[in-house]
């Protein structure tokens, strides 16, 4: 009888929870959204700018917005840690990729491994909210380029793509309210 309880008990109780893998390539700014989210939804004050370094291996941040658990997975980005990224990606119930659009020198390759991703079995379906940061440099690249190169690989997933500041955090919050979003309407899904 008590286990009966428990159960129900813990079915009551439990709190959805949805994992979002954070990639892109090394020097995106993907720590600092990271930093920015914690702030957001969190409550925890950022690290200054000077203190962000580049992840190397794996940095982790856990909310809670509109009655859903949130674990945000931020992977290193750099070439040799870019393997890292199996292991997350069939765990993913989300993506978030943080392009560099100030760094036109690297848009092909941002480009070619955005859509290698999108590519993957593991991710197919799965919503995906592309942030666009430092979008307001000068050797920046045509982002309407970007989401029209990546469009037929979208297709059958919602998508987005946002202006941002990960250091200022604008459009941060617009972005992930966006995702959550997306994410809480899977939720919906799977209980119908």
């Amino acid at each position: 009888m008590f286990s009966l309880i428990q159960g129900a008990w813990k079915t009551l109780t439990e709190v959805p929870q949805r994992k979002v893998l954070l990639l892109g390539l090394d020097g995106s700014g993907k720590t600092s959204l990271m930093e920015q989210l914690k702030l957001i939804y969190a409550g925890m004050e950022p690290l200054p700018a000077s203190k962000v370094a580049p992840t190397v291996g794996l940095n982790i941040a856990k909310f809670q917005l509109k009655k859903i658990s949130y674990i945000v997975w931020d992977v290193g980005g750099s070439a040799s840690l870019r393997t890292l990224w199996d292991r997350y990606l069939s765990e993913a119930d989300g993506i978030l990729w943080v392009l560099d659009a100030g760094d036109g020198a690297r848009a092909d390759e941002a480009l070619e491994t955005l859509l290698e991703i999108l590519a993957r079995d593991e991710v197919k379906g799965k919503p995906t909210l592309i942030a666009a940061n430092k979008e307001d440099e000068e050797d920046g690249y045509d982002l309407d380029k970007f989401a029209k190169s990546c469009f037929e690989s979208l297709q059958g997933r919602d998508w987005k793509m946002c202006r941002c500041s990960a250091l200022e955090g604008d459009g941060v919050k617009e972005g992930f309210d966006w995702l959550a979003e997306a994410l809480a309407n899977i939720e919906e899904k799977e209980s119908d």
